[in-house]
């Protein structure tokens, strides 16, 4: 009877480690671009996305879309005040790890942007 109840908690404590998605509060936050503290991103626990940068303000929603990929939904708008446009609508895929609880990569090489976490 133990050994069945140890083989049990085995399986369990396996299925749990093949689950390598990373919890939603991970992402939940502020970050700001690696180099560039001017230019942030936010992520909410509802799947809101805002992110300002130095051109463009970016909003819209994120997902996971398997444990190595987010789906990011976004409007960007360049400019501001009378100049400003909205000119590109934004459904894209990207892959994302981390390194610690303080980093954030978003994307693959060479167009992988690396996010710090505001404490």
């Amino acid at each position: 009877m133990k050994r069945r109840y140890f083989l049990l908690g085995l399986v369990g404590l396996i299925l749990v480690a093949c689950n390598s998605r990373p919890p939603v509060s991970k992402f939940v936050g502020k970050w700001e671009l690696d180099g560039d503290k001017t230019s942030t991103f936010s992520f909410s626990e509802d799947g809101r996305l805002s992110a300002q940068l130095k051109t463009a303000t970016i909003k819209g929603t994120w997902e996971f879309k398997d444990d190595s990929h987010l789906l990011m939904k976004s409007r960007t708008t360049f400019g501001s005040g009378e100049f400003a446009s909205d000119i590109k609508n934004d459904d894209s895929v990207r892959a994302f790890r981390f390194e610690g609880n303080d980093i954030l990569l978003l994307g693959e090489p060479p167009q992988q942007i690396k996010l710090l976490k505001v404490k």
